[in-house]
């Protein structure tokens, strides 16, 4: 929910969308990590950015249940773009103690009544629990050297 300063809200839903095409992932498939190496050497050959819309709920369309469907002639906002130019390695990384939660927004934007938020939030704050007591195990793939961990060429052993 968008809430204004005079506290009206605004049902919506977000979506990062694509600006450049989705191609098929020839030459990656034998790689257990292809979708990461994939997007690392994409990232690194040029920039990759992604269209924030934002769709404002129409009067038909139900808030609290994120498993329906909105009506497909909703008003659509596009409401920036996200650029990605580079990747660096997770490896002493700024997001290592932070998790994602549903329901930490920001000033002007609130939960719906969706009882999924609530159920997300306490399973991520569990998990986050459980990895924040792990020893880190160094990452099967560093985006910096392109390689996977112990192999030169970029393949697993």
């Amino acid at each position: 929910m968008f809430v204004a300063e005079n506290g009206t809200k605004t049902a919506v839903r977000w979506a990062m969308v694509p600006v450049q095409g989705v191609a098929p992932a020839a030459g990656y498939v034998e790689d257990p990590n292809y979708l990461f190496r994939r997007l690392t050497d994409d990232i690194q050959s040029r920039a990759l950015r992604w269209r924030l819309v934002v769709t404002v709920a129409g009067s038909r369309d139900v808030i609290d249940d994120a498993s329906q469907g909105w009506a497909e002639d909703d008003r659509q906002i596009d409401a920036g773009t996200l650029t990605v130019t580079t990747v660096g390695s997770e490896e002493g990384g700024p997001c290592t103690g932070i998790t994602f939660d549903p329901l930490i927004l920001p000033q002007g934007i609130a939960p719906s009544g969706d009882p999924v938020l609530s159920a997300r939030s306490a399973v991520y704050m569990r998990s986050f629990a459980a990895r924040s007591g792990e020893k880190p195990a160094a990452p099967a793939v560093s985006p910096i050297s392109g390689a996977a961990s112990g192999d030169a060429e970029g393949k697993q052993s």
